[in-house]
């Protein structure tokens, strides 16, 4: 079904050559029937037959041969011409042959091109708009031009009438189209489609037991990944050549494997380069895939993960996306599958530059996705620039018996630091040490699953400069009594 529909895209100004043909055949037929004949409409019918059957069946062999065959059927013609004239003799039936080898070469070369260029013609005239579109009733003048010219004109006799006729219809028509403001609107009919692939470690492997050539387990699930990216690369379809298609690659960072380009096929086998899987960040990739968009196209993203986000907010580029008019489609891997037992500190949210003595409050987010309480230790410590506090620093002391709830928590700290200029570096850890029922009754000792790489998250903060306070003063001295 595909293939004739792209080749019906493809072959359709000749398929529509041949059924004109066939319906001034059908019209001759009717006449003859009727005892009368029609000459222009046999003619007609029969270049049109011959051009479109030439435009269906040349583009299967090489496009040499078509040209060879119009310039030797047009050779023959001068020749077969130049014995007329100068010995007078004619064989009808080697001229007819010719021609009609000249009209199936002729359709094999210009059906396809004109075709487009009917299509291009035809977009053209929808890009058209109007500021002013009441101004287009003035088109209704030119049948009431033509009917009273036709009869104050008749003394300039048919050619000079005509012209004049066209003259005037060319004015009103120009006229109108300025008036109304006609201008050309431009559509993009190449689309980018941006495939963001996650290869984090949320994905579990899927294996039969059968192994490559290095002896290692082949996972199913990433060669039919590998599949669908490149086969829908490769099958975009007739009409679509221009199409551009990139690639990006996303754990804990994206990282733009191929840059979108109109080539046929990807050819991904592998990428390149080592991605850190602890993390899953989809927020990030859809603001890298939006960056990477070509102008002037459109644009689309395919997600390929399992939606199991630890890190940024997917559903906040989403809508940036969708606000932007760029489509976003999702393949989900491993659905219904997650893992239960992790718990990651997202991230230590504090203000990169702060005053020198200030209160720095610093806030600490720790998701949990597992459906039960999380109960464990939570600690902050720093370590500052200043050689003579040099090594770690526990901020307060360790919280014992933090409980964890499903999805997001957050926990505030808060520091005083010096009045010297420092910069400083804080690590959350939380260590999980049972999990507990909604009663707050053990269920489980430890977290088994959990990947202690996750538990940890840290952030920078430099103190840089003193507040200062300016106080103007009717006289002087009055400082004195402000208390500050």
């Amino acid at each position: 079904m595909n293939r004739a529909q792209d080749w019906l895209m493809t072959h359709w100004f000749a398929a529509t050559l041949v059924g004109v043909a066939l319906l001034l055949g059908l019209a001759l037929l009717f006449l003859r029937r009727r005892g009368s004949w029609a000459l222009p409409l046999l003619a007609t019918g029969s270049v049109l037959g011959l051009l479109g059957v030439g435009g269906l069946v040349l583009p299967l062999v090489p496009p040499a041969i078509g040209l060879y065959a119009l310039l030797t059927a047009a050779g023959c013609l001068v020749v077969m011409f130049v014995v007329l004239v100068v010995s007078g003799n004619w064989y009808p039936p080697a001229a007819w042959a010719t021609a009609v080898v000249a009209a199936l070469a002729a359709g094999g070369l210009v059906a396809a091109p004109v075709g487009e260029g009917v299509v291009e013609a035809g977009k053209l005239a929808r890009s058209i708009e109007f500021l002013h579109p009441w101004w287009l009733l003035l088109l209704l003048l030119i049948p009431v031009i033509i009917y009273f010219s036709r009869k104050s004109l008749a003394g300039l006799g048919p050619v000079r009438s005509k012209v004049a006729i066209g003259l005037r219809c060319a004015l009103i028509l120009f006229l109108t189209l300025a008036l109304a403001e006609a201008r050309l609107r431009h559509q993009s009919e190449n689309m980018t489609v941006m495939f963001l692939l996650d290869v984090s470690q949320s994905i579990p492997e899927e294996s039969d037991g059968s192994t490559g050539p290095s002896g290692a387990p082949i996972n199913l699930r990433w060669e039919r990944v590998k599949k669908f990216i490149n086969d829908a690369v490769e099958r975009r379809g007739a009409g679509h050549e221009r199409d551009k298609a990139g690639l990006v690659v996303f754990g804990r960072r994206p990282r733009l494997e191929l840059p979108p380009s109109d080539a046929p096929r990807f050819q991904f086998s592998e990428i390149s380069g080592e991605v850190d899987g602890n993390y899953t960040d989809i927020a990030a990739a859809l603001r890298l895939a939006r960056a990477s968009f070509p102008e002037n196209t459109g644009q689309r993203i395919v997600l390929i993960s399992d939606g199991n986000e630890n890190l940024g907010s997917a559903e906040e580029q989403a809508r940036l996306a969708k606000e932007k008019g760029v489509q976003i489609d999702v393949v989900p891997l491993a659905a219904g599958q997650r893992n239960e037992n992790e718990v990651l500190v997202q991230s230590v949210e504090a203000p990169g530059h702060v005053e020198q003595g200030s209160h720095l409050p610093i806030r600490v987010l720790v998701r949990s996705t597992n459906p039960n309480l999380v109960v464990g230790e939570l600690s902050v410590k720093y370590k500052t620039s200043d050689n003579a506090m040099a090594g770690d620093h526990v901020l307060g002391s360790p919280r014992k018996n933090v409980v964890l709830q499903p999805g997001l928590n957050t926990f505030s700290f808060k520091q005083e630091l010096t009045d010297e200029q420092r910069s400083y570096t804080y690590e959350a850890e939380f260590k999980p040490e049972f999990v507990a029922n909604a009663k707050g009754e053990q269920i489980a000792n430890g977290l088994a699953g959990d990947r202690p790489q996750n538990n940890r998250a840290t952030t920078h903060v430099v103190a840089r400069g003193q507040r200062r306070v300016l106080i103007v003063e009717p006289k002087r001295g009055d400082h004195i009594k402000v208390k500050i």
